[in-house]
């Protein structure tokens, strides 16, 4: 159906799949989770296992553990963690102009096989790519991501899911400019979230889905624009 002849309520939910494309862990799925969201007679193609195999990666095991997980993800859990690691590279220079110098070769210094390598290097990456407002797009992303999962499994009510999605959305629109931003952040941000300075797995991370979604010929996001009032006006 073209996009122009589908209900408010059906864009807005087109609106939170293309929001959390990223988090869909699959070589084959992701686009199928952007065309159609979760419904009890579709889920039985895929199996209801999919479904709780992702609440099991965050350690949630019920609808209290989900809540809080989501609202803490809102606050930006993800986000702190990366300023953390991230303010840990502030000190080797004094000097500006060599600062990235210093943090580079910081970097190289470390074995790869230490433990906190994967972050330092994915953190001191993010400094010549990122926004001021860093990788909170993953944090935002999950939130919606993982309220869809809720809502489907009965852990979250229908208005509970929706609160937490129109919130994440809004405060997305509110820190990037555009989708390639936001991409750009939940990117960086997933693969340090998942430690992976390697940047293997390229579908696992979200990579194929993103690039689909930027430069597929039939992508939603010719036809969703970035700032728009599907989360502001609640009609």
């Amino acid at each position: 159906m073209p996009l122009f002849m589908l209900s408010r309520k059906k864009r807005r939910e087109l609106y939170f799949r293309c929001l959390s494309a990223g988090c869909v862990d699959s070589n084959f799925l992701e686009r199928y989770f952007i065309a159609y969201d979760f419904t009890y007679i579709r889920d039985r193609l895929i199996g209801k296992r999919f479904l709780t195999k992702v609440l099991k990666q965050w350690e949630i095991t019920n609808p209290s553990e989900l809540k809080q997980k989501i609202n803490d993800l809102l606050d930006g859990e993800i986000q702190q963690e990366f300023n953390h690691v991230l303010h840990q590279l502030m000190p080797l220079s004094e000097k500006a102009r060599d600062l990235y110098i210093a943090r580079d070769l910081y970097i190289d210094s470390l074995s790869k096989d230490d433990p906190d390598y994967p972050k330092l290097f994915l953190a001191n990456r993010g400094i010549h790519t990122l926004t001021e407002n860093g990788v909170v797009a993953v944090d935002w992303a999950w939130a919606i991501y993982l309220s869809r999962f809720g809502r489907r499994l009965g852990y979250l009510s229908k208005d509970e899911a929706k609160r937490f999605m129109v919130k994440a959305a809004q405060c997305s629109q509110e820190s990037y400019p555009s989708w390639i931003e936001y991409f750009t952040a939940f990117h960086l941000g997933n693969y340090f979230k998942a430690k992976d300075s390697k940047h293997n797995h390229y579908a696992k991370h979200g990579l194929s889905a993103i690039f689909g979604l930027l430069g597929g010929p039939q992508s939603p996001l010719l036809k969703i624009k970035w700032k728009n009032d599907l989360v502001h006006d609640q009609r």
